[in-house]
């Protein structure tokens, strides 16, 4: 048993059997599953110790897990010294935050768009976005079903790789999880990378990149180049597209999977007295029971769906994630497994990008007004263009730490970044 006496955290949408899964939010905070996730079930097989679970963004919406009921996640770098607190990233925060601060070996977290990698990127541990379909997600809490992924957390690779053994493969109660053939290229570690070829797309490369970053991820690339790899420049244009056609499919895709959440089956409900028309008590259900954010992004789900967003809106973001997944297999060598065969000397095995535009963000804890709150959520928005392209790809995405940097608004201290792996489907 690989896993055996290692221990574990869980982000809080994973159903434990008889344990609250509250997925951050007032409306679930005294739900109990009757049963287990397929992930929590094989994870009590092999023998690992759960810990409990982890604190993030509600409903998994947002990328500082700063949106919860419980308070937000701060960033364990720092906080001994007086400094000002930082983000941990988000949604899975606080699943980022058990690894990064030694309280788990192993954290299990999720990815719709970039919520393990961030958290990985700013905390300085390994970040796991596997490739659609390859880890059951029955039992987890959805958030946008054609985007969410199961997503692990550790501070060693090896780990990684042995959680990622034990949770693949078919699930018969999740429609989307998939047969899965285990890579047998994966076990090589060899010194001399000649047959390697590595993508830099240049869309990834943006003028708001953190200059510190940018030498940091520059000295892993010619590293990488000095031991043999060919370094190739790619171009994937829709790259600024990705973000926007994003937010559209999945704010859609939650406003569906979030109807449920009407105080009837489960979740708060407003005493029935004071509410003598159903429709009276789903509106003081949810406007008492969502937070802000999952407000925003129930309401712009919606509105896509709607007969005027469907067309301009809704349709147009599928039609620019087929562009996406279009451009990333024009530039992968073998599209998957069965296609190695026809290796293009001209395409690479794998990209490599920055996860972050910068170090983690400081936390503003007392917002003193909306505006700052607007900039805050831009800001992080602007982050999610270098994650959200994998993820509505469906490819898988690795998240390594790098050595931490300092920069020049933060003179003295040194703080955790990290790099970026994107492989065609499968490519684990």
């Amino acid at each position: 048993e690989p896993l055996n006496g290692l221990t574990i955290s869980i982000k809080d949408i994973f159903s434990v059997k008889d344990e609250t899964n509250t997925c951050a939010s007032k409306f679930l905070k005294d739900f109990k599953p009757a049963y287990d996730s397929a992930v929590v079930s094989l994870l009590k097989k092999s023998g690992i110790k759960i810990l409990g679970k982890t604190n993030m963004d509600e409903f998994s919406m947002g990328s500082s897990s700063s949106f919860s009921h419980f308070g937000p996640v701060l960033n364990p770098n720092g906080v001994s010294n007086n400094q000002k607190f930082r983000s941990p990233g988000g949604s899975s925060g606080g699943s980022a935050v058990t690894v990064a601060s030694g309280l788990s070996d192993l954290a299990i977290g999720s990815d719709t768009g970039g919520s393990t990698r961030l958290p990985a990127a700013y905390c300085g541990v390994v970040g796991l976005k596997p490739s659609y379909g390859a880890i059951s997600r029955y039992g987890m809490v959805q958030y946008s079903h054609s985007l969410d992924c199961v997503g692990l957390f550790s501070k060693s690779i090896d780990l990684i790789h042995k959680l990622f053994e034990s949770l693949v493969g078919l699930d018969k109660r999740d429609p989307t999880s998939v047969e899965w053939k285990s890579n047998p290229e994966t076990k090589t570690t060899s010194k001399d990378l000649s047959d390697l070829r590595i993508g830099i797309p240049i869309e990834y490369y943006t003028t708001d990149l953190q200059p510190e970053l940018f030498q940091r991820i520059r000295q892993v690339a010619s590293s990488l180049k000095s031991r043999g790899a060919t370094l190739v420049s790619v171009s994937l244009p829709s790259t600024s597209y990705s973000l926007g056609a994003y937010y559209v499919i999945a704010s859609a895709e939650a406003s569906s999977n979030l109807a449920r959440y009407s105080g009837v089956h489960y979740g708060i409900n407003t005493s029935i007295e004071s509410c003598n028309q159903s429709e009276k008590m789903f509106v003081e259900s949810r406007s008492n029971g969502f937070g802000e954010e999952v407000k925003r992004r129930i309401l712009l789900g919606t509105y896509a769906l709607s007969a005027s967003g469907m067309e301009n809106y809704f349709l147009k973001a599928q039609r620019i994630r087929n562009k996406i997944c279009e451009e990333f297999d024009s530039v992968f060598r073998k599209n998957n497994q069965e296609d190695a065969i026809e290796s293009n000397s001209e395409k690479v095995d794998i990209l490599l990008t920055p996860p972050s535009l910068s170090i983690a963000p400081e936390l503003n804890l007392e917002k003193s007004n909306s505006n700052e709150e607007g900039e805050e959520i831009r800001k992080s928005w602007g982050q999610d263009q270098l994650l959200v392209p994998a993820s509505l790809a469906g490819l898988p995405s690795l998240v390594i730490p790098l050595e931490k940097i300092e920069v020049q608004e933060d003179k003295g201290k040194k703080w955790p970044v990290g790099v970026q792996l994107i492989g065609p489907w499968g490519s684990e």
